[in-house]
């Protein structure tokens, strides 16, 4: 019995057919569907040094980017209009992971 599918997402428009493929099979196996996106923590800079202040803040908007990306693709997956998930992400863990328990059929 499958309990949990994982999706990986770069948030292309490649990737959408496997997102597509995976909400079918999370809601036809009555699965958990979990999200994730992975970010780089390397980020590329000019010079070689970009100062802890500089990092601090580019680190802070990629993660939005992915806070965002994936409240997209749970909305998508739920046939819902996508919403801003706050600060807090609204969803799961924080740390650049979503993991959205269904219940019953409406699963995603």
């Amino acid at each position: 019995m499958t309990r949990r599918i994982l999706h990986a997402s770069d948030f292309s428009p490649a990737s959408a057919p496997a997102f597509a493929r995976a909400v079918a099979l999370a809601k036809a196996k009555h699965a958990e569907l979990c999200l994730l996106h992975v970010l780089d923590p390397t980020m590329p800079v000019a010079d070689g040094v970009v100062s802890p202040p500089t990092y601090a803040a580019l680190l802070k908007s990629a993660r939005a980017y992915a806070r965002k990306g994936l409240a997209r693709l749970v909305a998508r997956g739920r046939g819902r209009r996508p919403r801003d998930p706050g600060p807090a992400g609204g969803f799961g863990v924080v740390r650049d992971r979503a993991c959205v328990p269904g219940a019953g059929g409406n699963l995603v």
